[in-house]
């Protein structure tokens, strides 16, 4: 049996920009997958030092670990393949192309939707020991932004992205949002997040719910 018939055929489903990072992101079953080491090396993080924990048991099923076989792309519209970083465009390297079979790759995976949990339990003082210090100290702003975000979540049941205020589009999005909830207390932590965006000030214990 070859290397391509030992693992799934995935097939590339498109290409996502991801905190100024350009990921190829591919399609097995009804599931988007990304290169693991795109990931890695977007941070700094040596590939042989966490190639091994993406197996790890409870790693593979917390991240969705696979392993996809691909085909090989080689040009795609001047984007590099290789050497990512959160601050560049490159879209981060595969991982092995198979022997047999030049116009494949064999490529360690995880879940795009499993990507920012991954991220939110980087070790951001290993990056910076490495010398990555503008991706250490670019990671850790946002692993605090999620920590609030999770916190928000469990306690309110809902989390809204701050930078989602930034145009008439999301307004409409938080409305939208807004009219389908029945819980009271997640209304009023939307109605909350509208507040914000219109740059309406309230008294505490008022909000769309109760009126002015």
């Amino acid at each position: 049996m070859s290397h391509v018939d030992e693992y799934p055929l995935a097939v590339l489903n498109k290409i996502i920009n991801f905190h100024n990072l350009n990921l190829l992101v591919y399609k097995f079953g009804d599931i988007e997958y990304v290169p693991a080491k795109s990931i890695t090396d977007a941070i700094g993080i040596d590939w042989r030092n966490v190639k091994r924990n993406f197996e790890v048991e409870d790693n593979k099923i917390l991240y969705g670990v696979i392993r996809l076989i691909t085909p090989k792309i080689d040009n795609l519209g001047g984007l590099k393949t290789s050497e990512a970083s959160l601050s560049g465009t490159n879209m981060g390297a595969t991982d092995t192309e198979i022997a047999d079979n030049s116009q494949f790759l064999d490529i360690l995976c995880m879940r795009l939707d499993r990507v920012h949990m991954y991220l939110a339990r980087v070790n951001t003082s290993r990056i910076r020991a490495n010398g990555n210090i503008d991706s250490a100290d670019y990671l850790l702003s946002l692993q605090t932004e999620w920590a609030q975000a999770l916190h928000d979540y469990e306690t309110h049941g809902i989390a809204i992205k701050s930078s989602l205020f930034n145009n008439t589009k999301q307004l409409k999005l938080l409305t939208d949002i807004y009219k389908g909830l029945n819980d009271k207390q997640q209304k009023h932590v939307v109605s909350q997040q509208i507040d914000a965006c219109l740059g309406i000030t309230r008294a505490e214990d008022k909000d769309l719910l109760t009126g002015l």
